[in-house]
C-alpha cells in the first residue's frame, strides 16, 4: 500500500530589516544618513532621480531614535537640511524590493 505525500506550502520566516525612506526636496543632490551618538556615516549617496530614496541602516535603529538624516547640494549653493532623531522602519526583507 502507498501512501501519498501532500506537500505543505509554508510561508518563509521573516528576514527583518531596518529602513529609512526619504523624499527629498528638489534642489537636493546628497543624502547623508549618520548615528548620533558614535558620528558613524552609514550612507553618503546622490539622491534618487525620484527623490524617494530607500536605504538600510543597522537594526538596532528601530529601536531608538539616533539617526540623523541630511540633504545637501554638491554645489553649495542649496542650504542643508538635517532632521535629528529619526527612527528607522521595521519591514521584511523577504518583500523588500531595493536596491541598496
Amino acid at each position: 500500500m502507498s501512501r501519498a505525500f501532500r506537500a505543505i506550502a509554508g510561508t518563509p520566516p521573516v528576514f527583518y530589516q531596518a529602513m529609512i525612506e526619504v523624499d527629498a526636496d528638489s534642489a537636493a543632490e546628497r543624502l547623508l544618513i549618520f548615528n548620533r551618538i558614535t558620528g558613524n556615516c552609514y550612507h553618503n549617496v546622490a539622491v534618487s532621480v525620484t527623490g524617494i530614496t530607500q536605504l538600510r541602516v543597522p537594526l538596532s535603529h528601530t529601536d531608538n531614535n539616533t539617526l540623523l538624516v541630511g540633504i545637501v547640494d554638491d554645489d553649495g549653493t542649496y542650504n542643508c537640511k538635517f532632521v535629528d532623531g529619526v527612527k528607522a522602519q521595521l519591514v521584511d526583507g523577504n518583500v523588500l524590493s531595493m536596491k541598496r
